[in-house]
Formats: structure tokens, C-alpha cells, sequence
């Protein structure tokens, strides 16, 4: 588990992959709104296969590296998801929220894998 620093660090990088991301789906030819929505389908398609218990291609049970940097893929579309109309006109408060609610959900990321592995 990570420390609260180390979650805090991993969400706001997150946050600035899921800022990146939207800008080079956008200078693609995307509006800002269905960039949005590509990112969030992504994060639902990420959130059903780990409830589901299904994997990747790239999860290999027998390999900890490759799980490590799967979960941290999936917890970086989980962020990149977020509501992009939203964050542009955030407080401090509503981001430190958000980053909590990031965190909360990579912990039920790596529960969910754990619990995967164990049955």
C-alpha cells in the first residue's frame, strides 16, 4: 500500500497523464467533450474487466512486475477519466477531494486484484 504521500504524488501525475491526454486527443481533431468521453469509456472498460476478474493481455498473474505496472496503468485511466469540464474550474478543496477519491479508488484496484489472485 502506498503512503499518503506517495498516493497524493501518483494521483496528481495521473492527473496530468489524463490533462495530456485530452490535449493530444484534442489537437487530433477531437473537441474537448468527446475526448472526455473516450477517456471515460476507457476507465469503465478497465473497471468492468477488474470486477469481472478478467485481465489484459498484459496480466500476467506469475510475473509481480507486470502486475505492478498493469495496476498502475489501470489506476492512471481510473484517473484519466475524471471530469475534465469539472477540474477546470475546481477549488482546492474539490481537487484534494478528488485526489482522495483517486486513492481510495487504486486501493480498490489492488484489493480487487489481490482478492483475484487469492481465489
Amino acid at each position: 500500500m502506498w503512503s499518503p504521500v506517495e498516493a497524493a504524488r501518483r494521483a496528481q501525475q495521473a492527473i496530468e497523464e489524463r490533462n495530456d491526454a485530452v490535449e493530444s486527443l484534442h489537437e487530433l481533431g477531437m473537441t474537448r467533450v468527446e475526448a472526455e468521453r473516450v477517456l471515460r469509456r476507457q476507465r469503465a472498460e478497465a473497471y468492468t474487466r477488474l470486477k469481472l476478474g478478467k485481465a489484459d493481455s498484459e496480466w500476467s498473474p506469475s510475473n509481480a512486475e507486470e502486475r505492478k505496472a498493469w495496476l498502475d496503468a489501470q489506476c492512471s485511466e481510473a484517473q484519466a477519466a475524471a471530469d475534465l469540464a469539472d477540474v477546470l474550474y475546481w477549488t482546492e478543496r474539490e481537487r484534494v477531494q478528488h485526489l482522495a477519491a483517486t486513492v481510495e479508488y487504486c486501493r480498490t484496484v489492488i484489493a480487487t486484484h489481490r482478492q483475484a489472485r487469492v481465489d
